[in-house]
């Protein structure tokens, strides 16, 4: 086929792929003759066949009304392609492929033929004087085609308008387009009617106009002037390799180049309302702020309908709007309005004022406070993640000029703070959370239908009624690993709030109503239980304290005293607290660390009833006067509170562990003998093959069982348990493709990875597996925190105690012992050679090392239960086997073990293991409080 027609496709008008069409007809020969029965192979040709046909009617409309005989020539070539592509579609064999290529020679032969007639214009057509354009102005109507390049380049005295009578023609250009004008007082010179071409490079001011263009390769736009470029017009572009903004040179080279950019920041209009997906997967376009920006076609979905991650960045349009974005990173600066109701992608925006996100699963940056207007957002999870089941964050805070904000879908966190101007919120999805706070032109809040494990109201200082009309989330609601139960309702600090309902509001274990000055309604119907069997509930609604309290008032408190002791009464209000009876009790029932405490923050009247004595009435209580207090309390049940630790005498033993070679437990036998002399008592032995509840003790585990119930003795418990001498083991394995043990060859150092900690170990010649290990050992021990030796073949690590250089010994070290031990390959960060083809992994030697063996030794606690005198315990030297006096070291605070210091109450003390009859003391209990007068509501 002719270079002529293969130039042709190249451009043409509907061509896919952006590649010089001479390659890509190579390519396609060479798939037709190798895909053979591929059948998956044949998507590419029938693209190919397909920029023939299309180039086909760009020629027909190039002649039509002008050349019969041509056009005649172009329906019959039409028909032909069709035929071909219809085959392409059949393509069941190599036969068939052979024979699909014969047919796309021939009309390719045809077409040729054709352009090879005075009806177009074949060669590169010059624009750039006043003679070649009177010669351009001779061609009549064959500059429709021009089988060539076309160059524009302005001169002194040029007519514009005469040449734009030109281009205006133009509807195919083989070749490339190029256009400089030497200055900006030049009219542009447009195309508005080419649809096809090659490579475009264009410097002028005014515009960039080629509003029917449909496919090119390379699109160069000169910044020459751009601050005189007021529109940029490729409304009908698919299919373009690159935009590029450059600056254009007098001999069309260029520099300055912004690949994959559209920078034009004075520009008023841009147009790009075709372009789909663009190839290089990454757009930044710049315009004037409030432009018009045409964006509506793209897409990141590729021509193989797959979702790529596609980036594109804008600057200053008024509006972009983009149903068909799904994936990638979208940037918008200085954009009035943002609209992508497919993407979930991340987002970053600064300078936008209203933004639309119909499905956002990513956090979204917002990177200013003062521009954003109304917010339309909905979450969801990665669609292309199926182990994803949380939704986005969605961060708001200080976002002053925030007025408007619709959410709904699926969100982690909800957090609007500091929003002072915001002024409706509505959101109908679940949630984890939804803070809302120091927003203080708050004055609606929409949550129907809204599932929200915790929801905050603080400082909404306009809103003055709210209803919370939505459900607890329960269960998983984003993935928890735990199913939730119960959540939290905070409405705190709201200056004018004078009514609360929520009447949908089911399961609540911490529920906070305080510090609402003129708060005087509570209605929460559908609130009745505090959740799960285990939740602890919190609940405070009014208070004594500064900055506790609201209004809720009471007309009439009657106490009545019965002889019976049983303290009851009746509360007449409009506060409709009775709603909340039901929970109260069971909070009651189950009260957490701040208690449940319940007040009216005022009383019209409090009657006092007693029963054959005189009633005492009190007016005007207020919960600020001390002696009003205790008539204004609905509820205070508090838990019980446990101060200090119990601590008794202790002694405690702790034994090496008793391994064998391969570093296992050996098995306990009868020769393994636990001897302890109490105070009263003498050799109180305790062993295996030991009888015990009518049956032999036969392991450790029956032994433990044994020891705890049977070695009580005078006040003395004792405990026997495997948690002490926390030791780890790491093997080290050097050996060839056979298993024999083989030695390092030369000196160096070995990196290894001890946990996170990086180190190297010097060897030498001749090191063996035991060697290294000692190598890698002696590292160790110098590292802060562990104690570390060799034991044959395995590194032997332990935490260190208080002592420098001795391990702690007890089952509360201060640190714990990295689950791994690894060696770097040998690369240039080791420098010791393990074999001749200095590599730890090759095919004749290997260096590895074994999962770490955790290792535990005996302990044997005794504890004096008896707090009015010292009493003594000692290890009887009958003991043998495992337990021997030479395996045995006793548990010392501050020597072996860590010291007595820096514990709590709630914290595992070293005293549960070693304490002198000094240290004992008992735990304090304090009873809660149990007012409950939510019956009188």
């Amino acid at each position: 086929m002719k270079k002529g027609l293969l130039s042709i496709l190249a451009a043409s008008a509907v061509l896919v792929g952006c590649q010089n069409y001479d390659d890509q007809f190579d390519a396609l020969n060479t798939q037709i003759t190798s895909l053979k029965t591929q059948v998956e192979g044949l998507a590419g040709v029938q693209s190919d066949v397909a920029a023939l046909k299309g180039l086909i009617s760009s020629l027909q409309g190039a002649v039509d009304g002008v050349n019969a005989d041509l056009s005649s020539q172009l329906e019959e070539a039409l028909a032909d392609i069709e035929a071909v592509e219809a085959a392409v579609a059949d393509v069941a064999s190599g036969e068939d492929l052979a024979a699909v290529q014969a047919d796309l020679d021939a009309v390719g032969s045809d077409v040729d033929e054709l352009l090879e007639s005075d009806a177009f214009f074949n060669g590169d057509l010059n624009i750039t004087s006043d003679a070649t354009l009177a010669f351009a102005q001779q061609l009549g109507q064959k500059v429709k085609v021009i089988n060539g390049d076309v160059k524009v380049t302005g001169w002194d005295g040029m007519d514009s308008e005469a040449v734009n009578a030109i281009t205006a023609q133009m509807l195919t250009v083989t070749g490339d387009v190029k256009v400089r004008m030497p200055s900006q007082s030049y009219a542009a010179i447009t195309f508005p009617e080419l649809t096809s071409a090659d490579n475009i490079t264009v410097a002028q001011a005014g515009s960039y106009s080629f509003p029917k263009l449909q496919s090119a390769t390379v699109i160069n736009l000169g910044k020459n002037y751009s601050s005189k470029v007021t529109m940029v017009d490729f409304r009908a572009l698919t299919t373009v390799t690159n935009f590029k903004t450059v600056t254009v040179a007098t001999d069309y080279t260029t520099s300055g180049v912004e690949t994959d950019t559209l920078n034009f920041d004075e520009a008023e209009e841009m147009h790009l309302t075709s372009i789909g997906y663009y190839t290089p997967k990454t757009l930044t376009i710049v315009v004037e702020e409030g432009a018009t920006l045409d964006l509506s076609a793209f897409t990141s979905q590729d021509s193989e309908d797959v979702v790529r991650s596609v980036t594109l960045n804008v600057t200053g349009a008024s509006n972009v709007t983009l149903p068909n974005y799904k994936n990638g990173s979208f940037t918008a600066t200085d954009v009035e309005t943002v609209d992508l109701a497919e993407f979930y992608g991340n987002v970053t925006i600064s300078g936008v004022e209203n933004l639309t996100l119909g499905k956002s699963a990513t956090d979204i940056t917002i990177s200013d406070t003062a521009a954003l207007t109304d917010a339309t957002i909905t979450g969801i999870t990665a669609p292309e993640d199926t182990t994803d089941k949380t939704g986005p964050a969605l961060d708001l805070t200080g976002q002053t000029n925030l007025e408007n904000l619709t959410l709904s879908g699926l969100f982690t966190t909800i957090d609007v703070e500091d929003a002072s101007n915001l002024v409706n919120l509505t959101f109908d999805g679940t949630a984890n959370s939804l803070t809302m706070r120091n927003n203080g032109d708050l004055s609606e809040v929409d949550l129907a239908s809204a599932k929200i494990i915790d929801v905050t109201l603080d400082n909404a200082d306009d809103l003055s009624e709210v209803t919370l009309a939505h459900t607890v989330a329960t269960g998983k609601p984003n993935g928890q690993t735990t199913a939730i139960t119960a959540g939290t309702l905070v409405i705190t600090g709201n200056a004018k709030l004078t009514s609360i309902s929520a009447p949908e509001v089911n399961l609540i274990k911490t529920l906070t109503i305080q510090n609402n000055a003129k708060l005087e309604v509570i209605d929460m119907a559908k609130l009745k239980s505090k959740g799960g069997a285990s939740d602890k509930a919190s609940v405070l609604i009014g208070g004594t304290g500064a900055n506790e309290q609201n209004k809720l008032n009471a007309t009439k408190i009657t106490d009545k005293l019965d002889p019976s002791t049983t303290d009851i009464g009746s509360i007449e209000s409009t506060s409709k607290l009775e709603t909340l009876k039901t929970y109260l009790n069971a909070a009651a029932g189950a009260p957490g660390s701040s208690g449940v405490k319940v007040y009216f923050d005022s009383a019209d009247l409090h009657v006092t009833e007693v029963d054959g004595g005189t009633d005492t009435e009190q007016n005007n209580l207020e919960i600020t006067t001390a002696g009003d207090v205790a008539e204004l309390t609905v509820m205070e049940v508090t838990a019980s509170t446990t101060s200090g630790n119990t601590v008794r005498q202790t002694r405690s033993y702790v034994f090496t562990p008793d391994l064998d070679a391969a570093i296992d437990y050996n098995a306990l036998t009868s020769a393994d003998i636990i001897s302890l002399d109490y105070d009263l008592l003498s050799n109180q032995q305790f062993k295996v093959d030991d009888t015990y509840n009518g049956a032999t003790v036969d392991d450790l585990a029956e032994l433990i069982t044994y020891f705890n119930d049977q070695g009580d003795k005078e006040s003395f418990n004792v405990t026997l348990a495997r948690d002490s001498y926390i030791t780890a083991y790491y093997r080290i394995n050097y050996n060839d493709a056979s298993g024999v043990a083989e030695t390092v060859s030369s000196s160096g150092n070995l990196k290894f990875l001890f946990g996170s900690t990086s180190a190297a170990a010097a060897l030498v010649a001749g090191d063996n597996a035991g060697s290294i290990a000692t190598a890698i050992a002696s590292v160790i021990d110098n590292m802060a925190s562990y104690v570390a030796s060799a034991d044959g073949d395995f590194v032997k690590v332990q935490p260190e105690g208080p002592t420098a250089g001795t391990a702690d010994l007890s089952p509360i070290p201060l640190v714990s012992l990295p689950a791994s031990l690894g060696v770097y390959k040998v690369d240039t960060d080791t420098t010791a050679i393990l074999s001749a083809t200095a590599t730890n992994s090759g095919t004749d030697y290997t260096l590895t090392i074994g999962a770490k063996k955790d290792r535990r030794g005996m302990r044997v606690t005794v504890v004096n239960d008896i707090t009015t005198s010292s009493r003594t315990t000692t290890w009887n030297a009958a003991s043998a086997g495992a337990f021997a006096s030479g395996n045995r070291s006793e548990l010392v605070a501050g020597t072996n073990m860590r010291a007595h210091t820096g514990f709590t109450a709630t914290t595992v003390n070293t005293k549960q293991y070693s304490a002198g009859f000094g240290d004992i003391s008992t735990a304090t209990t304090t009873a809660g409080s149990t007012t409950n007068k939510s019956g009188w509501l």
